[in-house]
């Protein structure tokens, strides 16, 4: 009996020590990979990082986690397919990718850009798509309708069989061993310019880093031209964000990644200083809080249909300067679609002239706007 108690201990002790030192193994080939690669310059974004490597082999894109605590990163050796190389734990993925699928329409317009559409084999939630011409593409190719991220169709994923999915939520990643998922994080990213920076990001996974540089330049330039613009006004308007559900009111925080379009478009943005993305209140506490506010963004249409009579205290309902982002919208099957939530992402510059001519308007005259309408 002793010395089977002294096999089962001795047995484990080498179990434990052959994972760590597999796990030892997986860090140092990663490091190494690191050590001989060079980093490419990303100028805002803070929640992927990008590394050519040698020889043009491809690319290291590295994808940190979501949870600021936690340092965890996702690693995928990009390699093009003339090239070889092989890394210990870390998965390898042929470029340019062919066969992907999406959970979100918010990365469609990434796809779009880069001309890429033709990749995509499997989408959820396809009746959310607002782009009338990227879902003639999806129809036309026969691209697959999966589900939702959290309750998939596991039959018809397996029929698709992508080569990389894309997800917005470490939940949504699917229960298969060594299935390769990357769980976009821009939506994580605390200003508008990080989160369109991820076309870069896109962009090496189909081997078009060149075609996503140039589109991105584009982007920064016009941003950087509004709100250089805006910055001209000695009278900075004041302004808060927020809609309602039920009873409960969502403001943007200073952390939410439209506060950053509000402060560059010259408005003197009530929450600014808070460290979330989003502050919850009740009716009365935005009206003693925000009765002299200037202008109110982001409020949505059908709470003012029926609209609380004590809200006509607000400034802001007085001078008539409320607006929302559903300028682009229409019904579709029985949902209702926005535009916004599709392509803006990708658009900051858009946005931030839209914001813009709102706040400064006799600096942009005659601007007609993308995304944003007045609701009265």
């Amino acid at each position: 009996m002793k010395q089977f108690f002294i096999l089962i201990v001795g047995f484990f002790f080498v179990a434990s020590c052959a994972s760590h030192k597999e796990e030892k193994n997986k860090e140092q080939n990663i490091d190494s990979l690191i050590k001989c690669a060079t980093e490419i310059d990303l100028k805002y974004s803070r929640k992927f990082s990008l590394y050519s490597l040698p020889d043009s082999t491809g690319y290291l894109l590295r994808v940190m986690n979501s949870d600021s605590a936690n340092s965890s990163v996702d690693n995928f050796c990009l390699v093009r397919k003339d090239k070889k190389l092989k890394v210990h734990s870390v998965p390898v993925l042929e470029i340019p990718l062919s066969r992907i699928t999406l959970s979100s329409s918010t990365h469609l317009e990434f796809i779009r850009m880069l001309g890429c559409l033709s990749a995509l084999r499997g989408m959820f939630n396809e009746e959310y798509i607002y782009s009338d011409s990227t879902l003639s593409i999806i129809q036309k190719n026969d691209v697959v309708e999966m589900g939702d991220g959290f309750n998939v169709d596991m039959e018809k994923l397996l029929l698709v069989s992508p080569e990389l999915m894309f997800v917005s939520d470490e939940r949504e990643k699917i229960p298969i061993h060594d299935w390769p998922v990357l769980v976009c994080q821009e939506w994580n990213e605390p200003d508008a310019l990080g989160r369109a920076e991820w076309i870069k990001a896109f962009a090496v996974l189909f081997d078009k880093l060149e075609m996503g540089d140039s589109l991105f330049l584009d982007i920064e330039k016009n941003y950087l031209k509004w709100k250089s613009l805006a910055a001209t006004d000695s009278v900075r308007p004041s302004l808060f964000a927020a809609g309602a559900f039920g009873d409960t009111w969502y403001l943007t925080g200073g952390k939410g990644y439209m506060s950053s379009i509000y402060q560059d478009a010259n408005a003197y943005f009530c929450l600014a200083d808070s460290m979330v993305s989003t502050v919850t209140c009740g009716l009365e506490w935005l009206m003693t809080h925000y009765q002299n506010v200037d202008v109110w963004m982001n409020c949505q249409t059908k709470y003012l249909m029926n609209i609380d009579s004590r809200l006509s205290v607000l400034k802001s309902y007085q001078t008539g300067n409320i607006y929302h982002f559903n300028k682009r919208s229409k019904q579709r099957s029985n949902v209702y679609v926005t535009d916004f939530y599709e392509s803006a992402v990708a658009h900051p510059d858009v946005v931030l002239a839209d914001v813009v001519s709102v706040l400064h308007p006799h600096l942009m005259p005659g601007y007609e706007s993308v995304y944003l309408d007045k609701v009265r």
